[in-house]
């Protein structure tokens, strides 16, 4: 795993207006972050960004046409979307990672950005007594 996750960190990034990025986007397997720049800036670079979801998908072209605010299923998010309609930005990365390992990566960047609408679901395995 942490050979496809070198892998994935070392892929460059490709950043659009998430209004825009589904035209551009192909329909390959990926990650994907959706936040927005505050306008703090150092050198011209964004000092701070605020992550509100991050994901994966089979298919990004069809995933990102879903986050679109007229498409967006989760009310939270949705919302946020209208809200900052010009200026919600996408980071977005093909890759050939296996799907197992790209779940993994996923929860690594949820547990470490902590996205606002994403929610890690708790391990349902059960103990056993003795």
């Amino acid at each position: 795993m942490m050979n496809e996750f070198s892998k994935l960190v070392s892929n460059k990034w490709i950043s659009a207006k998430l209004l825009d990025a589904y035209v551009y986007s192909k329909g390959k397997q990926g990650i994907y972050a959706i936040g927005l720049v505050h306008k703090n800036q150092v050198a011209g670079l964004p000092k701070n960004w605020e992550w509100v979801y991050i994901g994966i998908s089979e298919n990004l072209k069809t995933r990102i046409k879903q986050h679109q605010p007229d498409k967006e299923r989760k009310p939270g998010l949705k919302k946020w979307l209208y809200n900052n309609l010009n200026k919600a930005q996408i980071y977005y990365q093909y890759t050939d990672v296996s799907e197992k390992n790209l779940r993994l990566i996923e929860t690594s960047f949820i547990r470490s950005l902590k996205p606002t609408f994403n929610i890690l679901k708790k391990n349902k395995t059960k103990r056993r007594r003795k």
